[in-house]
Parts: C-alpha cells; structure tokens; sequence
C-alpha cells in the first residue's frame, strides 16, 4: 500500500496443476479478488442451540467456539460471558430452541421457540449451483439469499441438496448432508463450500463419520441419507430425484429411517 500515492495493489494467483486450463485459472483469480469489489451485506451472526430442561445445552461449545471464529473472521466484537448470560436468561431453564445471535454492532439478541420434529422430511439436488468461494457458506449468518434462492426453486420438496460448481455435494439449507454407502456414514468435505455444523463436528471428532467428496450420482448408490444438525441430530431424507435422473416418472426413495 502507497499512501503517498494512494494506490494499493492486491495478489492474487493460484497453483497450476497437470490438469489446470487458463480459463479455470483465471476464474479462480477473479473469484478471490471479489473481496475487493462485493459489497457486503447488513447481517448478523447466529447459532440456534437445543437447551434441554435436565440436559442443559447440546454442544455448547462447540457453538460458542464457531460463533467466535465468526465474529474474529468478520471483525466483530465477541463477548463470552454476555452471550451466556443473555442466552441462561432467554431459557428459564426450559427445553426450547434458542437463537443466540450477534449483530454488527456487537449487540447480543437471544429468543427461543419450540422444538419441533420434521416428519415426512424430502428433498432433491438442486440444479443451480452454489460457488465453493462464497464466504458466506463457511459462516451461520442472518444473510442467507443462496439458500432461499434455490429452496425456490424446487418447491415441491421441503428442502434442497445443494451442489456446487464442480458438482460435488454439499448441505441442504437447514443442516449438513450424511450419506450411509457400503456401511459407511459419509459426508462432504468443508472445502466443497458449506458450514461445518457442530454436531457434524462432534460426529467426526468421535469418528461416527468420514469425511469425502460426493457427487449426485452417489444419492443412488447410498442406504441412507440424512439432514444433520444440532438442533434434531439426524432426520433421514426421502430424495426425490428429476424424472430423468430416476430414470422413471415418480419419486426414489433411498432412506426409509433413522
């Protein structure tokens, strides 16, 4: 940076492998310089925490450690103790969801609601991909337009499995993917561009599941495929597939439960 001229200049670049075209390349050099250029959006910064009565909270820590890898990320300001006093006091000692929540500002925001059970729960691939790079993809945050922009467009379904632009598999809009093939509980990799959940987290820290890459084709060769989130834990999905992806006019069920 010359502050004497006014000017700065920003890197960028990347690693050229056997297999790298030019055009990948310099996509990838427009992608990371768009930090420059996109204008950020107004949002807050949340988790929503399951509080049991007798239990207390599920995982707390664990959202307690993302949001504050959130909040260094962004350059907001974090406070522990405020957090937690905000959150026992939204409680009451009740079982309830609880959305714990900090603003630009710094400002804490807890509210509760009910917990529900998702029953019936179905989804499908959704053909418009998501971009790996986009940041807000590694962040639970209030800005959530690339989640609701595909759930639209495939609203004959609860949700949607999310792709990105190299095909690989990623999360639905309300938690992370697991697919159950050959006995093992598979799911995809941060690097494919979605939130590491916590109870993703805690599953792969007690080696309950495996990370690795997954493409559409594997929804046909799994036993089982589930939603997981730390609010519900595991909610088998029934995937409807496009007609021409299950090769018949009618829907392919390929979990039958937890």
């Amino acid at each position: 940076m010359d502050l004497h001229h006014r000017r700065a200049v920003f890197g960028v670049g990347g690693v050229v492998t056997c297999d790298s075209t030019s055009e990948g390349e310099y996509q990838e050099c427009l992608a990371k310089a768009r930090v420059l250029t996109d204008e950020r959006p107004v949002f807050d910064l949340f988790e929503t925490i399951r509080h049991d009565a007798a239990k207390g909270y599920f995982l707390w820590d664990h959202h307690l450690r993302r949001l504050r890898l959130s909040a260094e990320y962004f350059g907001l300001p974090f406070n522990e103790n405020r957090l937690r006093v905000a959150a026992d006091a939204a409680v009451s000692g009740r079982t309830c969801r609880l959305r714990l929540s900090i603003d630009s500002s710094g400002e804490v925001l807890a509210e509760t609601g009910p917990l529900t059970v998702l029953e019936g729960y179905t989804a499908q691939v959704c053909a418009l991909p998501v971009d790996s790079s986009d940041v807000f993809l590694f962040h639970k945050t209030s800005h959530r337009q690339v989640y609701d922009d595909r759930k639209a467009l495939c609203p004959d379904v609860d949700d949607v499995i999310l792709q990105n632009e190299r095909g690989e598999l990623t999360e639905t809009s309300i938690g992370n993917l697991v697919l159950e093939i050959g006995g093992t509980l598979l799911t995809p990799p941060r690097e494919s561009g979605l939130l590491g959940g916590t109870f993703r987290q805690a599953l792969l820290e007690a080696e309950q599941i495996e990370e690795r890459t997954l493409k559409a084709a594997d929804l046909h060769r799994a036993t089982r495929v589930y939603m997981i989130n730390s609010v519900r834990e595991w909610v088998p999905i029934t995937v409807v597939f496009e007609p021409e992806a299950a090769g018949a006019n009618k829907e392919a069920i390929v979990t039958t439960g937890s």
